[in-house]
């Protein structure tokens, strides 16, 4: 049996959260690009 390890190898892994607060819906969305991390930021 072979085991896969961090799932699909084509995509980066990425973190999606959504926040509520007073000022409306806000989504975080956070990317590690080539050890890099991208940080978006989205108000609804």
């Amino acid at each position: 049996m072979e085991m896969e390890s961090g799932g699909s190898h084509g995509e980066p892994p990425w973190l999606l959260i959504l926040l509520d607060s007073e000022e409306g819906l806000l989504m975080v969305e956070i990317r590690t690009i080539e050890n890099c991390i991208s940080i978006t930021l989205s108000k609804f």
